[in-house]
This record gives C-alpha cells, sequence and structure tokens, in this order.
C-alpha cells in the first residue's frame, strides 16, 4: 500500500466517524434541551463513551462511511450524472420537499409525544392527528429508549453532553 493509500482510507475512516460522533452528540443535545428527551442511550453498553455510542459503533460508521466514499458514491454519482437535467430539476426539489416533511413530522410526533408524556392533552387538530397516528406504542417501537426529564427547565450542561456518569458533580 502507498502512502497516498493509507492516507486516504485514515482519512476518510477517521472523518466518517468523527462526523458520526459530533452528529450523535448534536443530536442528543438538541433532543435534550428543546425536547427534554434522551433519545438514547448506551451507558449500559461494553466501551461506551460518554453514553451516547460505542466503540464498536463508531468503528461500524467509520468503515461504512469508507464503503460509501469508495463504492456508494462513485456509482451514485454516475446515475446522477446519467440523468437528464430536465429529469433532475424535477426529481430533485421533491425529493428535498419529502426529507423536510419527514423531517418536520419526526420533530412534530417527539414533542407531541413529550408534552403527552406530561399529562398534557391534545388542543389542536394537529396534536390530535398526531396522538391518532404516533402514539405512545408506535414511539416507544420507532425511538429505541426515549426517557423524558421530568425537570422543570433548561437542560443542564453535563446533560447535553451526556456526562451523567462521567462527569463530576460540580460540573452540573
Amino acid at each position: 500500500m502507498t502512502y497516498f493509500t493509507i492516507y486516504f482510507v485514515a482519512h476518510h475512516f477517521l472523518g466518517a466517524f468523527g462526523t458520526r460522533w459530533i452528529l450523535y452528540v448534536g443530536v442528543a443535545a438538541v433532543a435534550l434541551y428543546v425536547f427534554k428527551a434522551n433519545a438514547w442511550d448506551y451507558s449500559d453498553k461494553l466501551l461506551n463513551i460518554m453514553g451516547r455510542t460505542t466503540i464498536p459503533y463508531i468503528l461500524f460508521w467509520g468503515a461504512g462511511g469508507l464503503v460509501f466514499v469508495k463504492v456508494v458514491y462513485p456509482a451514485l454519482s454516475r446515475l446522477i450524472e446519467f440523468t437528464p437535467k430536465r429529469i433532475g430539476n424535477v426529481i430533485m426539489p421533491m425529493f428535498m420537499v419529502f426529507v423536510l416533511l419527514s423531517h418536520v413530522v419526526s420533530y412534530a410526533a417527539l414533542f407531541r409525544y413529550g408534552t403527552r408524556s406530561e399529562g398534557q392533552p391534545a388542543s389542536s387538530g394537529i396534536e390530535k392527528v398526531l396522538d391518532k397516528y404516533y402514539d405512545d406504542s408506535f414511539m416507544k417501537q420507532y425511538y429505541d429508549n426515549p426517557v423524558h426529564e421530568k425537570k422543570g427547565g433548561r437542560a443542564k450542561a453535563k446533560d447535553l453532553l451526556g456526562c451523567r456518569r462521567l462527569c463530576r458533580p460540580s460540573f452540573g
């Protein structure tokens, strides 16, 4: 293997799991701060890092990122380049709207799940629809362990980083 090959593999491998780690911590912080929900907790798993992920998951995402860069992206890029520009100009906005709506519905369902767990009844038509299609059993099935914080107010800084077991009490 040449120096360039080793550098390329290491760069993409480290970049893939590094960005995943930042993404995991960021999403967990937003979920805890905004929704007062702990979206996932790996603190009971072997080799966990601040309860947000584990070394095996990081290695998996690193390898997955490398496979994406070396295998999936080139094939996808060829497919995109092969698609006529006129068709691409129609498909891309539709795809972006679909992804945006998916995120809006997911966040609305998670937010409603949090307010429902606090005992607040549905006060609007949207909340009633969310209660009907995204009830507690659905949310528990698709969101592994959403633990809602019962304390009022803002989340503490140590909670945002997932340091409940690792940080000293004086940090909070």
